[in-house]
């Protein structure tokens, strides 16, 4: 699963087709339509179009996965060599900064495409999603929510609500298939 633009690659284009059609609850009169939900829309074509970069050519395979969750490993096992703090945390709470996520898990022509920035832009939107969901609860609500809204990541999310500068390889690897 990495991004290798083929020939097609700049050849592809969306069509989006809007047809009128008579509201069948007032069949008696013909003038009144639907009208169109333009978020609904939005959404349906959104999903539609996560959905097949999915299924043709996902971010995440299993190769991929085991060599983010590698370089993560390397990664941590250096800091810990550095200060000796940090091997003393579960791995659960082991997180690196955004700098090196961005580093991981983007290859070189996907850099190409996704500058630091916008992955900023899109971590900012995850995380602001994610951390949406667990305001306003009490603990034990907060991590239910965090377990149904972090593909059951549950306790790991809340440690990264102390930070939107950093994340785990849980999060990491959610982030990826999220925002795909």
């Amino acid at each position: 699963g990495t991004f290798q633009p083929d020939e097609n690659y700049r050849r592809n284009v969306n069509v989006f087709t809007c047809r009128r059609r008579r509201c069948f609850k007032h069949q008696n009169q013909p003038s009144l339509l639907l009208t169109l939900d333009r978020e609904k829309v939005r959404r349906h074509i959104e999903q539609t179009c996560d959905e097949w970069y999915r299924q043709t050519n996902p971010m995440v395979t299993a190769q991929r996965e085991e060599e983010i969750r590698l370089a993560f490993s390397r990664e941590l096992s250096s800091i810990a060599d550095g200060s000796g703090e940090r091997s003393k945390l579960a791995s659960h709470d082991k997180m690196l900064d955004l700098n090196a996520c961005y580093e991981i898990l983007f290859t070189v022509a996907e850099k190409e495409h996704l500058t630091f920035e916008y992955f900023f832009e899109d971590w900012e939107a995850y995380f602001l999603e994610r951390h949406r969901h667990l305001q306003g609860k009490n603990e034990s609500d907060v991590e239910n929510k965090a377990i149904e809204h972090t593909g059951g990541m549950g306790r790991e999310f809340i440690s990264v609500g102390c930070s939107k500068n950093r994340m785990t390889v849980e999060v990491a690897l959610d982030f990826l298939r999220e925002m795909q």
